[in-house]
């Protein structure tokens, strides 16, 4: 008797809940109106609700981050100067610094908010029109950098399997840049990522 009542109660939830996520918009025969189901949804955490971008492997919700406000336009205490903002970026760049770290450094010292919204051009086009662009994108380089240093690592301490399927993984990145970048010919057709030649690649 207990269990087919257990049962029955099971039964009922699982249709109230049914009837949350999916019910009609104007107050059902359950008497939930719309506002009540909204927040039940959000509260027992619907699909609808809960479908977000995934990490790549982990297929885990990553952290939250700030976000950039949407604008059409440079705001009016930016610096405007075209001329002296590309000539920042290029003098930086002589210096070996890295596309994203002029970036910051543009925002943080020169009032330069988003390159693209004064310039109208990205730092890297920037870059490539004075030809000063680098042989190997930024985000490849920096993956590359990574499975060199898990290699390092793994070289010493040849137990930790924690790492060796971080290596794994960060190579498989690494390969789906490199048929993205050959793909739209950031790189020549023939170019691949091979452990052994990556240090000298990075050198350059």
């Amino acid at each position: 008797m207990k269990s087919s009542t257990f049962e029955n109660s099971a039964g009922r939830c699982k249709s109230d809940v049914h009837h949350t996520c999916t019910g009609p918009d104007k107050e059902g025969a359950s008497g939930i109106t719309e506002s009540q189901r909204d927040s039940f949804r959000i509260y027992i955490g619907c699909s609808e609700v809960n479908t977000t971008m995934a990490r790549m492997h982990a297929r885990r919700r990553g952290h939250s981050g700030s976000v950039r406000p949407y604008r059409k336009e440079a705001p009016t205490w930016a610096n405007t100067d075209v001329a002296a903002i590309e000539k920042i970026v290029v003098d930086l760049r002589k210096d070996g610094v890295s596309t994203s770290r002029i970036g910051m450094i543009l925002r943080d010292r020169h009032g330069v908010p988003d390159v693209k919204l004064i310039t109208g051009k990205r730092i890297g086009q920037i870059l490539k029109e004075k030809d000063m662009q680098s042989e190997i994108p930024e985000d490849l380089r920096n993956l590359i950098e990574k499975a060199l240093g898990l290699r390092k690592h793994l070289g010493e301490h040849r137990s930790d399997v924690h790492n060796k399927r971080q290596l794994q993984l960060t190579e498989s990145k690494v390969r789906r840049l490199v048929r993205y970048y050959t793909g739209n010919g950031r790189l020549p057709k023939n170019w691949s990522y091979k452990p052994e030649t990556a240090e000298i690649l990075l050198s350059r």
